[in-house]
């Protein structure tokens, strides 16, 4: 059966490098067998960079990003200093391409993550903040935020998943995924408690207010619009300036319109 999922999927499973996890659910003590080979009952287990864990409450990949922000800023103490070393812009651009980056890249994931852990990653980006601005410990945070132009990292995770639901909604991918989150809206919340990943996104969703692109579904092109044959060829008109004969006081320029035709790519 699992192997039938993979290949509808399009996934290339390898039996070695397989693990199972029973979310929210006691571990079976049942053995899973693919390819002729056992595959064992994990607590934790990292994929595509990201560590899961049974009951989902991603204590581990917060160590994670943690220890993984605090080794980069000590990267950016070591390039600077008091009178030489990289200055404002050169730590801004370090950090967010080396630290921010691992946020944005876990975004999906860091939408259901406690306000607790968030605290601990909102620790680690406020020392990096403090050493881009060479601030004392007693500057308050939010100065902090608006002289670097950085916002927090819930607020920072928020955006990217209000971008990911719209890019969905918009593009006409995952239509099981964007049904269950339009249902979601749909719900009412003293009725329907539960603290799943549609319940999070879908509250991200209405507070950045991009609740109306759900309701207006995909960005599908107009009913008469066809698209243009690879082999038809496409007219360009673009104009250039020449210059003319020399005059006696000025050069004189003449416009010349041509006009020039290419295949399209296929």
């Amino acid at each position: 059966m699992i192997e039938k999922a993979c290949q509808e999927l399009g996934l290339n499973v390898i039996a070695r490098m397989t693990k199972a996890m029973a979310v929210n659910h006691l571990t079976p003590e049942e053995n899973l067998k693919m390819q002729g080979a056992h595959i064992d009952w994990v607590s934790k287990h990292q994929c595509l960079g990201i560590w899961f864990e049974d009951n989902l409450d991603f204590k581990v990949e917060t160590e994670n990003l943690r220890e993984s922000d605090i080794n980069r800023i000590k990267v950016m103490r070591d390039i600077t200093g008091t009178r030489t070393g990289a200055d404002f812009s050169v730590l801004r651009l370090f950090y967010m391409h080396a630290v921010r980056s691992l946020f944005d890249y876990a975004s999906p994931v860091l939408a259901t993550f406690r306000p607790t852990h968030f605290q601990r990653l909102e620790v680690a980006q406020n020392k990096a903040l403090r050493l881009m601005l060479g601030a004392p410990m007693w500057t308050r945070i939010a100065n902090l935020q608006l002289e670097t132009r950085i916002d927090p990292i819930a607020v920072r995770v928020g955006k990217n998943a209000a971008c990911l639901v719209s890019h969905l909604s918009t593009r006409g991918r995952q239509e099981d995924l964007v049904n269950k989150i339009t249902a979601a809206f749909l719900q009412r919340r003293d009725l329907f408690t539960s603290t799943t990943w549609i319940r999070k996104v879908t509250d991200i969703s209405s507070r950045f207010g991009i609740a109306h692109i759900l309701r207006e579904g995909a960005d599908c092109p107009s009913r008469d619009w066809k698209p243009r044959a690879t082999w038809t060829p496409l007219n360009i008109s673009f104009k250039y300036r020449a210059e003319g004969a020399r005059n006696r006081n000025k050069h004189r320029a003449t416009e010349q319109t041509s006009r020039a035709s290419y295949l399209r790519p296929q």
